[in-house]
């Protein structure tokens, strides 16, 4: 018995279409696979009635692929059910021929154009303006003060942010505000002239008020302009860092020097403020979502229970898209305000602290715990401030586990650093310079191993609460209070 071979001998059942110009015409047809096109356009022209062209004729498949008119319907790789066109040849439109010139010109109109200009000129224009009011001279026997001097730069942000309305001058005249306070807490400058004659108690009490004037300085700038400027993203940010202001105060209260330098100022109490900040802002990264979901007044539908009434879940849906937009930058700018005053705290810590094992294993899980929580966020602002505060854990977990071999021989060092951290730091600064050639394949784990990265990243969140907690001095507090 001989088996005959479908593909090169059966016939294939096509659509064929007609298309000339208003004429579409169409028809079911079977036709033998070893025909040819060349040799089947007359007799399906004449079956569709369709009218006669000067033009030679084009077939096409449904997505408009040419098909040869010399191959056969078993070579252009037709099946049962597929679509042939049949339409007047189209010409090829010429292609388009370009000088030097005219590329030139079309790569630079796709290019947009820079933004900005004017805001870094006014920045320039400020800067100079504070340095001219420092440098200004009075006659004999006028004196004007450090706070009056940077007033003059303020006031003239503060007539720029009214007369422009750029967000610009909003965190400028927010943070000289704070500045203008913190100096006359402190006196002349940033270090009081009298710290001489101050023990390190004193010394850290009297930057705690300073702070204290700084946060309220710069909310009661943020609520006084708000009929000017309503930028959540700024405000927020701006608040955000008035409430670290407050946090790093209370930190520096827990500061107790030993007897040796209890007598002398000493700037030991940044390492308190700092570790106070990190452990707050770690909490505070957490649950941020919730935080500006609840600023912006989102409402959530609530299903009635049984009996309840039905009122409950009537939302106002108009309102729900500015809500949204509103939370979002809420978050945005606190999460901002987070990476300014966590990145430079938690580098304090690493470079201030005493005790490198404490402050590098406080980095180290820091650094853990931020590496994968800053990609769950979809927007860039998000990734790049949690990323930002991430490697600075790491630069602090570097600088702790260095400095004490740098300065070995210094009488301030109270303890001989330990070899191991040397070894971890060689492993981080490892891991940070070849992650161009491996991060892409974190994209690609098993959903198992993604589990237990983060376990380990919740073990790192745990494990930086008491060590901040120990840097602040709590421990040694309620030690001291026999708690």
């Amino acid at each position: 018995m001989t088996t005959i071979n479908a593909s090169n001998n059966n016939a294939i059942r096509l659509t064929v279409r007609v298309e000339v110009g208003n004429h579409k015409q169409s028809a079911d047809l079977v036709i033998p696979a070893s025909s040819r096109l060349a040799e089947i356009i007359d007799e399906i022209i004449a079956i569709t009635n369709a009218p006669q062209i000067s033009s030679p004729w084009q077939a096409v498949t449904a997505a408009g692929q040419v098909v040869p008119l010399g191959a056969s319907l078993a070579e252009a790789h037709f099946s049962h059910g597929d679509v042939l066109i049949l339409r007047p040849k189209r010409a090829t439109p010429a292609p388009v021929v370009r000088d030097a010139a005219e590329c030139l010109e079309d790569l630079t109109t796709s290019v947009n154009p820079a933004v900005g200009t004017a805001n870094l000129a006014a920045g320039v224009g400020l800067c100079g303006l504070a340095l001219v009011a420092l440098a200004f001279p009075l006659p004999h026997g006028l004196i004007a003060p450090l706070p009056l001097r940077l007033a003059t730069v303020v006031l003239a942000a503060l007539a720029m942010l009214i007369i422009t309305r750029r967000v610009l001058f909003l965190p400028i005249v927010a943070i000289g505000n704070g500045v203008i306070g913190t100096c006359i807490v402190l006196g002349r400058g940033i270090v009081p002239s009298w710290a001489e004659n101050t023990t390190a108690v004193g010394f850290a009490q009297s930057w705690a008020l300073a702070l204290l004037v700084a946060a309220i300085a710069i909310s009661i700038t943020c609520v006084g302009l708000k009929s000017i400027l309503t930028e959540p993203l700024l405000v927020t940010a701006l608040h955000t860092i008035a409430i670290g202001c407050v946090i790093a105060a209370i930190g520096t209260t827990a500061y107790r020097p030993g007897v040796a330098v209890s007598l002398m100022p000493s700037w030991d109490w940044v390492v308190n403020a700092a570790a106070a900040l990190i452990a707050v802002g770690m909490i505070v990264i957490a649950l941020a979502p919730t935080i500006a979901i609840k600023l912006a007044r989102v409402q959530i539908p609530v299903l009635p229970t049984a009996g309840q009434d039905l009122e409950v879940s009537d939302v106002s849906i108009a309102e729900v898209p500015h809500q949204a937009e509103r939370a979002r930058k809420v978050l945005d700018g606190m999460l901002i305000g987070l990476a300014i005053v966590l990145c430079p705290a938690i580098m304090a810590i690493g470079i201030m602290a005493p005790h490198s094992g404490f402050s590098f294993s406080l980095a180290l899980s820091m650094c853990c715990a931020l590496l994968l929580h800053a990609h769950r966020h979809r927007v860039s602002f998000n990734t790049w401030a949690i990323w930002l505060i991430a490697m600075s854990a790491a630069a602090s977990a570097c600088a702790a586990a260095t400095w004490p071999f740098i300065y070995i021989h210094s009488p301030a060092l109270g303890q001989s650093p330990h070899p191991a951290l040397l070894i971890f730091t060689i492993i981080i600064v490892a891991v940070s310079l070849t992650s161009p050639a491996w991060a892409q394949r974190l994209t690609t784990l098993e959903p198992t191993t993604v589990v237990w990265i983060e376990r380990a990243e919740l073990l790192c969140i745990a494990a930086c609460l008491p060590l901040a907690l120990h840097l602040v001095g709590m421990f040694s507090l309620l030690r001291g209070i026999a708690l």
